[in-house]
């Protein structure tokens, strides 16, 4: 057993510490013991046993257990943290990550850390952790990490990681911080400024519909849907489609929520509801995993929709704007993103080739526009290659 190994068998954390910690775990049973029935205790008492474990658990043991270490974290950060042995490189897939530098000044610490392909070419100057990354430090931070430099002929890509405390206090020297990593994204590629093959002053324009009086907030037509945006998402609720027969018979058919809502922007203060057009055919392609899949007006607002493939995997994504024959450049008042499963209901009549995909809509400020006088365009970001591993890295923080 060498040095190191003996002298972390040597430290324990302290009494002071444990107690600490098993009053936290206690604090948080008593929280969900009013909340909830009394299996949300099970976890709790089994964080107890692990605690009590750790009292007379070798830290080298401890510490190499990563279920041990990530319960005991949700507990006592500084206890999870006090145990991690310093380790300033690992290996994954084939790629190396390790710790080149850590500095501490004051309430901030700057962390060099360095990733090299060891078998590949997977590592290229647009190298992007894909908000993959995880910082646990032994008290309540902030930390970000941001590509700094890439080596061509080494095949390195340098990222600096930073840590501040959040209530201004100065961090420990000695204290230790562990960086992880689960994947990345490489082959970048922008397309920017590029026009859109699109006709703006022949687009369809539609004027509010509502369904059937009780149909509300959910009112669908054959082209576009009204949503509330403050709906949960991933909720199932029940939505109303209206449909005119020849004869002028309405009939109206009920389905399940075909929309998910994921997020937005606004450049006011954030609408209730949206409206969304249903996905449809391609109308042009964009760029690689992007498609135009929609454009019109709606109640004099222009809406243009992108399709993301590969969304959750390689990141495609991008931005609408106008622009005006005088130069004039119009940014979108505001944008959803969703997912599209389309409707579950039979003989629904609308077009499900973008079931199951990810979308953006963009909606713009045009109702004193003439559409005439304009042009769309985007910026687009694409990656070619996502690579999965697990690396991490445990530093200690010295002033």
């Amino acid at each position: 057993m060498n040095d190191y190994i003996r002298a972390m068998n040597r430290v324990r954390p302290s009494a002071e510490l444990v107690e600490e910690t098993a009053r936290a775990a206690e604090e948080i049973a008593r929280r969900r013991t009013r909340r909830g029935p009394v299996r949300a205790l099970r976890p709790l008492i089994a964080m107890a046993a692990v605690i009590a474990l750790l009292a007379g658990m070798t830290p080298v043991l401890a510490a190499n257990n990563e279920t041990v270490n990530d319960a005991l974290y949700q507990v006592s950060p500084e206890l999870a943290q006090k145990l991690r042995p310093v380790k300033l490189s690992s290996e994954s897939n084939g790629i190396r990550m390790e710790v080149v530098s850590a500095d501490v000044q004051g309430d901030t610490a700057a962390v060099y850390v360095a990733m090299t392909d060891l078998e590949e070419d997977r590592i290229d100057g647009t190298t992007d952790l894909f908000d993959s990354y995880e910082i646990r430090t032994p008290r309540d931070s902030v930390g970000r990490c941001e590509r700094l430099s890439y080596d061509g002929e080494t095949g390195t890509c340098t990222f600096l990681i930073t840590v501040q405390t959040m209530n201004g206090g100065e961090l420990v020297p000695g204290g230790k911080v562990t960086f992880s990593v689960r994947e990345f994204l490489s082959g970048g590629e922008k397309l920017e400024n590029q026009p859109v093959d699109l006709d703006l002053s022949s687009l369809p324009v539609y004027a509010d519909e509502s369904g059937p009086e009780g149909t509300l907030p959910y009112v669908v037509t054959d082209k576009y849907v009204t949503v509330p945006l403050e709906e949960t998402p991933d909720s199932t609720v029940s939505i109303v489609k209206s449909v005119q027969e020849d004869d002028g018979t309405v009939i109206t058919m009920d389905f399940m929520k075909d929309f998910d809502i994921l997020g937005g922007s606004y450049i006011d203060q954030e609408p209730v509801e949206a409206q969304i057009l249903f996905p449809g055919e391609t109308l042009c392609p964009l760029a690689e995993n992007l498609t135009l899949t929609g454009a019109a007006v709606i109640n004099g607002r222009l809406h243009v929709q992108m399709r993301l493939d590969k969304h959750r995997e390689l990141d495609p994504h991008g931005y609408f704007y106008l622009k005006l024959d005088d130069g004039t450049v119009l940014e979108s008042r505001s944008s959803v993103a969703f997912r599209y499963h389309g409707l579950s209901g039979a003989d629904s009549g609308i077009n499900l080739s973008g079931q199951g995909a990810d979308y953006q809509e963009f909606v713009f400020d045009t109702q004193d526009m003439d559409l005439a006088d304009c042009a769309l365009y985007g910026d687009y970001y694409t990656n070619a290659l996502n690579t999965k591993g697990n690396w991490s890295v445990t530093f200690p923080l010295e002033g």
